[in-house]
């Protein structure tokens, strides 16, 4: 499952002050491209980017001095949710939707906590609304509620109940053009059975290699059309 703009604006926001359409502007990445040691974490961590301690959690390649460019601020941000999103997805033993998954995906980023977590274990025995109610203790650092974890915690929360509105089927997708290619067999053979003499005349005097095209068609139209409803049926289509 890939993780939807949401949960990477929502990332972005608190782990380097950055706006978007659904949270508001704050001191943007280019105040966290030169190291600094995060106090709030326990213990401090030097940190950077968007919340970069390491390609291994603290393994001093993060220090004191080091600076980074934007992009490669951007590059460690996906290097690092490639390794969370790996986690969530082998932790979380129920189904998710992307909004669920990316709620969880920040949560863990953040605190490395869903591991062995009262909301995993609610989760894993499919009580949503249990787990989603775990999000509000994860809130202090240091033995201190930390407003900033609390706002956090919420829009997690938030996130993780959010529905996800249900896709429009495409007006015109696979199954259209599959019955499309069908179409012109289907009828071939259905006049061949109403007006068997008529039907002989016109294919006689057809090119050879068109029947060949009309079976080809007739058989991709219908593996479209097979496809289609597999297709629809795995993407949650109505």
């Amino acid at each position: 499952m890939n993780t939807n703009q949401q949960t990477l604006a929502l990332i972005k926001h608190f782990e380097a002050g950055e706006g978007s359409e659904w949270y508001p502007q704050g001191r943007g990445v280019e105040a966290h491209l030169t190291a600094y040691l995060d106090k709030i974490a326990d213990p401090p961590i030097w940190t950077i980017g968007y919340g970069h301690t390491g390609l291994i959690h603290n393994d001093g390649t993060v220090y004191e001095g080091r600076s980074i460019s934007k992009q490669e601020a951007e590059r460690l941000l996906v290097f690092d949710l490639k390794n969370f999103a790996r986690r969530v997805k082998r932790l979380a033993k129920v189904p998710l939707n992307e909004n669920q998954f990316g709620a969880l995906l920040s949560f863990d980023f953040n605190t490395g906590g869903l591991a062995g977590s009262t909301l995993l274990r609610l989760l894993n025995a499919g009580d949503y609304v249990g787990a989603a109610n775990e999000f509000d203790r994860w809130v202090h650092a240091g033995g201190k509620k930390i407003s900033g974890l609390v706002r956090r915690r919420q829009y997690e929360k938030d996130l993780f109940l959010q529905p996800i509105p249900p896709r429009a089927k495409p007006l015109i997708g696979r199954t259209g053009q599959g019955t499309a290619l069908a179409t012109p067999a289907v009828i071939l053979e259905t006049c061949k059975s109403i007006v068997p003499k008529a039907s002989e005349s016109i294919i006689a005097k057809l090119p050879e290699w068109s029947l060949g095209v009309l079976a080809i068609t007739a058989v991709v139209g219908l593996g479209l059309i097979l496809y289609a409803r597999l297709d629809d049926n795995r993407k949650g289509y109505r």
